[in-house]
Order: C-alpha cells, then sequence, then structure tokens
C-alpha cells in the first residue's frame, strides 16, 4: 500500500519497566491510515505492555507518543478513546442479558435526560451494523450470537465511536475459516474508511493475508519492522525467537509403552464426532487437529466427563470407565481427576479458572478432596499455603 506522508501514532523510543526490570526498551513504532500494522512476537516479548501504553492503561517509563503530529500523554483508556484510539481484546466485554445495540452504547451519552434515547440508539445501532456488513439484528441479545459474531460486535462497538486507530488483539481466536474469512472482509472496510490498524497475532499465516507492515518484537526490542513481502515466514520465525528455525524440530528419543487411553466408536451428543477410534500409549504425545468447530476439543471434553457420549467405550489404565452397550459410566470430572487424568481447557477464563480467587486458591482447587487439604468441609489453608508454594518453587 502507499503511506501518507504523516503517521496517525509515531512511538519514539518508549521504555517501560516494572520494578526496575526492562520490559519494554527504545520502541520505535508508527502507524498510517489505512494501514494494517501487525506486532509479531512470543509470549513475553511485550505486545501486551505495548497495547497498554497506547490505550492508556498504563504509562511509559520514558519516551514520546505523537497522535496526529503532537505529542501527547494518554492518562487513560478514557482518554484515547476521546483521541480517537479503540481496542478490541481476545477477551469479550460484552453483557450477555442485553442486545447488540446496548451494548455497543455502554457508556456513551445517548439519553434524554434520565431516560435511554431508544429511538436514537435503535438508528445509529443499525447504521453502523450496516456500514460494517454485518447481518445482524441491532435487537438480538448477546446471549444468543454465536462466538464469531459477538467479535463482530465487539468490533462494531469500537467502530461506531469513530476511531481514527484500532487495536485488535488475537480477533481470530477461536474462529471458524469462514468466520476469520469475514473477519477479514470487515478489516478492508475499515482500511477503506482510512482507520489505522494495529493488528497482534500469533498466526503468521494472517500476517500475510491481513497485514502491510510488520514489527517484531523480541524480549522487549524492536528486532525489524518491514513490508510484510519482504519477510518469509522462517526470516519471521528467526527473528522473533533469535533461532534458526531447524532448532524447533529436533529429534526426540521416545519409547512407547502399554496403551492409557483406548476409545472406540465414539460418538458424541451435539457434535460432529461419529464412530471416533484412537489410543493413546505411555511416552507419546497424540495431536488432534481440525478447524474450530471441527470437534476436535470435544473429544477431550468427553473423556474427562464433560461432554455427554451416546454410543462407544472408553478405558483407562486397563479399567472400562464407559461402555454404552453395558450400561458403564464412570464418567465425571472428578473420576477422571481421582484416576490421574488432567483436562486443560481452551477457555481459562470461563472453565478453567476461578477469576474472583487468588492465585493459590485456584491452584489448590481440584485436590481440596483430598485429606492432606482439608477435613470435612474445612480447608487447612497452611497446608494449602505450604503446598502451593513448594509447586511454585
Amino acid at each position: 500500500m502507499s503511506q501518507p506522508n504523516i503517521p496517525l501514532l509515531k512511538l519514539q523510543t518508549i521504555s517501560k519497566q516494572f520494578f526496575g526490570s526492562a520490559v519494554l526498551e527504545n520502541i520505535n513504532f508508527d502507524l498510517y491510515p489505512g494501514e494494517v500494522h501487525a506486532i509479531f512476537g512470543q509470549n513475553g516479548a511485550g505486545k501486551s505492555t505495548l497495547i497498554q501504553i497506547v490505550t492508556g492503561d498504563i504509562q511509559p517509563s520514558s519516551g514520546k507518543i505523537i497522535l496526529n503530529k503532537e505529542e501527547l500523554k494518554i492518562h487513560s483508556v478514557h482518554k484515547a478513546r476521546e483521541l480517537g484510539i479503540s481496542a478490541v481484546f481476545q477477551e469479550f466485554s460484552l453483557v450477555p442479558q442485553l442486545t447488540v445495540e446496548e451494548n455497543l452504547f455502554l457508556g456513551s451519552n445517548t439519553s434524554k435526560g434520565f431516560f435511554l434515547d431508544k429511538k436514537k440508539l435503535h438508528k445509529i445501532a443499525c447504521q453502523t451494523l450496516e456500514q460494517l456488513e454485518f447481518s445482524i439484528k441491532a435487537e438480538e441479545k448477546i446471549i444468543n450470537l454465536s462466538h464469531a459474531e459477538k467479535r463482530m460486535v465487539e468490533i462494531a462497538k469500537a467502530f461506531h465511536t469513530k476511531p481514527s486507530i484500532m487495536l485488535l488483539d488475537e480477533p481470530t481466536a477461536s474462529l471458524a475459516e469462514n468466520e476469520t474469512n469475514q473477519l477479514f472482509s470487515m478489516i478492508e472496510i475499515l482500511k477503506k474508511e482510512g482507520i489505522g490498524i494495529i493488528y497482534i497475532t500469533h498466526r503468521m499465516n494472517e500476517i500475510y493475508k491481513i497485514a502491510d507492515r510488520i514489527t517484531i518484537l523480541q524480549d522487549g526490542h524492536v528486532v525489524n519492522t518491514d513490508l510484510v513481502t519482504n519477510i518469509n515466514e522462517q526470516k519471521l520465525v528467526e527473528l522473533a525467537t533469535g533461532q534458526k528455525i531447524t532448532s524447533f524440530f529436533p529429534e526426540i528419543k521416545k519409547q512407547r509403552g502399554k496403551k492409557l487411553l483406548d476409545i472406540k466408536n465414539l460418538n458424541i451428543s451435539n457434535s460432529f464426532i461419529q464412530d471416533v477410534s484412537m489410543n493413546v500409549k505411555s511416552g507419546e504425545v497424540v495431536g488432534l487437529a481440525g478447524l474450530a468447530g471441527s470437534g476436535k476439543s470435544a473429544i477431550g471434553r468427553a473423556c474427562f466427563g464433560i461432554n455427554k457420549i451416546t454410543t462407544g467405550t472408553i478405558s483407562y489404565l486397563d479399567d472400562v470407565i464407559y461402555d454404552s452397550s453395558k450400561q458403564i459410566n464412570d464418567l465425571t470430572p472428578r473420576s477422571m481427576i481421582d484416576r490421574g487424568m488432567l483436562y486443560l481447557p481452551s477457555d481459562r477464563r470461563a472453565e478453567g479458572l476461578v477469576m474472583e480467587q487468588n492465585i493459590r486458591e485456584n491452584i489448590s482447587l481440584p485436590s481440596l478432596g483430598l485429606p492432606k487439604f482439608s477435613s470435612g468441609f474445612i480447608v487447612n489453608r497452611k497446608i494449602e499455603k505450604d503446598i502451593v508454594e513448594k509447586i511454585g518453587e
């Protein structure tokens, strides 16, 4: 793409320290109208910190932020929005019980005195959805929408404030291929509106599909900024990691043992899984690959006693724990934990963690039934604290 001469956003020698430890050092970054500028790097490279600085969530330790040729400080998220900077994060910020239009205008001034101007709210919501070519009804409740549709509402929520800059943080997380393509079409619309887009992703194929330029971070430093067309995938990985790509695929000596998990003719309710048979042996890693919605996650959930099985058999550690023909069903999360099986869900926030509890309580949660943790209904907090601290070490 051809760039205008003046960037929307320019970061000059931005640095950030936490408790004396440098997280970002001398970051230079710019964004032009109508371009997608991708930020790529490993976990811990500094991507999230950089986003937080641009959105006003945290302040840089040093450096300059220049917006439309004016040096300024972004003191808060509210200030960033006033300046035309909107962000769509991986975690949803929608209220499920409210409608699309109500979510679009949360925090906005759409009132007549003490009452909402619902007619105005509905009109603007419909115009916004139409402009983005979303086939979502403004009066539909969020709870009834698909994951992809919720993502679209998040983007519409950011777009209706008429931003000049949008930050998209892992926007395709949990989206199927057709939903991802729909998102990319929407991004093209935003580009035509002259909006500059900062796009954060771990997926290299997305960078080559949607981004114009890319900035690569490694350990809090910018190692390269260039046109996407100038960097191939191998070079991209090597710049982000500081290692040759061949080092990621060493030959691992392994010795397979006996079957630990044996699945035969598995059929799962409300899933594409039909007549699946597979096994896992000790000493091996078995990968399940497929697009979002293909049913790959349902297999693990069924083995852990979460998803309902209609027919089939499952054996674990030589015990038959599910057999539809013999009406054997010992599949519950508690029983599988007791048998030594662990399950890490894809949605950590909704299913893996209790966000209202602290780290110690979350770590010990699956083990509270063990005698060393509790007696009756009372948890021994001292023992819990000692055990969790040893795990942390």
